[in-house]
């Protein structure tokens, strides 16, 4: 059995933002998913050389009509499984937290997205990529 493959993503930045959220702290939250609704893959770090993590740092946005994005400009550090193990079905999952304030006693998921982890020739994706994130409001 090969080893897990590290893999790294950069968060650049979530547009469209405008009045969609409210005022708070933001983080992103990435995982490697088994299948759409499934389960989270998690390998455990044998590379103790890299600092491996899933969540961005938190940001502040306004909740301003005029400010539109959350710069996050970060790297995340992520082990998928190793090519032979890995299968179409697995996706990474993008999930926009809203951090715990005043106003809100606990964090929330506000919205999502999922990417597929494998390309066409069922290899993990390289190169770079927008995702959309489907906003939930409860």
């Amino acid at each position: 059995m090969k080893a897990p493959q590290p893999i790294e993503i950069r968060i650049e930045l979530l547009r469209s933002l405008k009045d969609k959220v409210p005022r708070g702290r933001y983080a992103i939250l990435c995982s490697i998913i088994d299948r759409l609704g499934g389960n989270v893959l998690d390998y455990q770090n044998k590379h103790k050389t890299k600092k491996w993590k899933r969540i961005t740092k938190p940001k502040l946005h306004s909740g301003q009509y005029y400010q539109n994005e959350i710069r996050f400009q970060e790297c995340l550090r992520l082990v998928a499984p190793s090519q032979g193990s890995v299968r179409p079905s697995m996706i990474l999952l993008f999930e926009l937290f809203m951090l715990k304030s005043k106003e809100f006693s606990c964090d929330q998921v506000l919205g999502w997205g999922v990417f597929p982890l494998l390309n066409p020739q069922f290899e993990i994706n390289q190169g770079k990529f927008k995702v959309s994130i489907l906003f939930s409001f409860y």
